[in-house]
């Protein structure tokens, strides 16, 4: 894999990461599935531990982080290493310090090549996954 998208995809996971155990230590438990997460009655939008401000839409939450906003989708398990290429697209414009010199088009280019070349596996739903062999 391009290792600018690898360095991308995995800084977007250890965000979400953080997100998540933030929002745990706030008191918002983690979602056994994606469908759970839905039905949920946690309010559209709030202030986490340390005045982080979360919105909670669809499968997924939204985190304002110190260091950027990361927007990310539970996986139908409950899975929080997810993304897909918009996702990543919006994290790096929003993490421009770390990754200002790529471009939507060249991270888009070097997620459909890794795409086809099998080291990002699509999921019957949105998230794609790093090929855990890889």
């Amino acid at each position: 894999m391009n290792q600018n998208l690898a360095s991308l995809i995995a800084a977007f996971q250890n965000a979400v990461a953080e997100a998540v155990a933030l929002m745990e230590e706030s008191g918002i438990a983690r979602p056994l599935t994606n469908t759970a997460w839905v039905e949920t009655e946690h309010q559209e939008s709030g202030f986490l531990q340390n005045g982080v401000r979360y919105y909670k839409h669809g499968y997924g939450c939204s985190v304002h982080l110190p260091q950027g906003v990361v927007n990310f989708d539970f996986g139908a398990n409950g899975e929080i290493d997810g993304f897909d290429c918009n996702r990543i697209i919006l994290f790096a414009e929003n993490h421009k310090s770390a990754f200002g010199s790529a471009t939507k088009g060249e991270i888009t280019r070097a997620y459909e090549h890794a795409l086809q070349e099998g080291e990002i596996i699509a999921s019957p739903y949105i998230n794609h996954y790093v090929r855990n062999d890889a």
